[in-house]
């Protein structure tokens, strides 16, 4: 049997988890454990802590672990300062543990609660698809 050129990855969402340090300790023990990447979550609606802020602190307090978060909808930012927000945190995770995972959003009450504009789906897309070039 060959040997795949890509291999499975494990990662985790401490979804569900309501005090910080409680997360910082999954995710450190997570990386001890070889995981690859945790990710946060970019819902607005949800009972947790903000998804950028947590990537960012959780970069500081480990040191291999990718940060990522498990769908960043691009109607919720604009693509130029998603690109900072990017650059940032891969600059104060020190290099290359930032992956950016991208979506048009699919939930309407996870953007109308906090007044972020609903397109149609096929705005939506061409959104994503705009934010992905400027990203680039």
């Amino acid at each position: 049997m060959s040997q795949s050129s890509n291999p499975i990855r494990f990662g985790l969402n401490p979804r569900g988890f309501t005090e910080y340090e409680g997360i910082v300790a999954v995710c450190r023990a997570a990386e001890a454990a070889g995981f690859e990447a945790v990710a946060f979550s970019d819902r607005p609606p949800e009972t947790n802590f903000e998804g950028w802020t947590l990537a960012t602190a959780v970069a500081t307090a480990t040191e291999r672990v990718t940060v990522t978060h498990s769908t960043l909808n691009v109607p919720y930012r604009y693509p130029a300062l998603l690109a900072k927000m990017a650059a940032s945190l891969d600059v104060i995770a020190g290099g290359g543990r930032v992956r950016l995972t991208l979506g048009a959003a699919a939930q309407e009450d996870h953007a109308t609660t906090f007044g972020i504009p609903w397109g149609a789906p096929g705005e939506r897309v061409d959104g994503l698809i705009d934010t992905i070039a400027i990203l680039r």
